[in-house]
């Protein structure tokens, strides 16, 4: 089901997304992120500009944010409250599992703050 949606999706992306945006954007890789912030380092240097860099790790960045706040930007670009439903079933009562050493772990429900 995910990846029908992020097929139908694929068309919207390039208005929705930001233009600096490289993950998850087809034909972006984390490379070209990489090398807009050197770009913009290196002119920062040539041309004497203050610059300040921040680094920020969005490491489990899902888990932690509220599901209903992710669907303010659907509603925002005027997706259908039957289009957003659909997404967002995909998350009620979902679980997941750890395999390590060969062993599976219990059940592990996916919440939204």
């Amino acid at each position: 089901m995910t990846r029908i949606i992020a097929e139908r999706l694929k068309p919207y992306l390039t208005e929705i997304l930001h233009q600096n945006q490289y993950c998850g954007v087809q034909g972006k890789t984390v490379f070209e992120g990489v090398a807009a912030i050197r770009d913009v380092i290196a002119h920062a240097e040539i041309t004497g500009k203050p610059l300040c860099v921040v680094s920020t790790d969005f490491n489990e960045a899902f888990d932690q944010i509220s599901h209903e706040h992710l669907q303010k930007p659907l509603r925002a670009h005027t997706f259908s409250e039957s289009f957003i439903r659909r997404i967002m079933r995909l998350y009620d009562k979902a679980t997941s599992e750890v395999i390590f050493n060969g062993f599976r772990t219990r059940q592990i429900p996916i919440k939204g703050q």
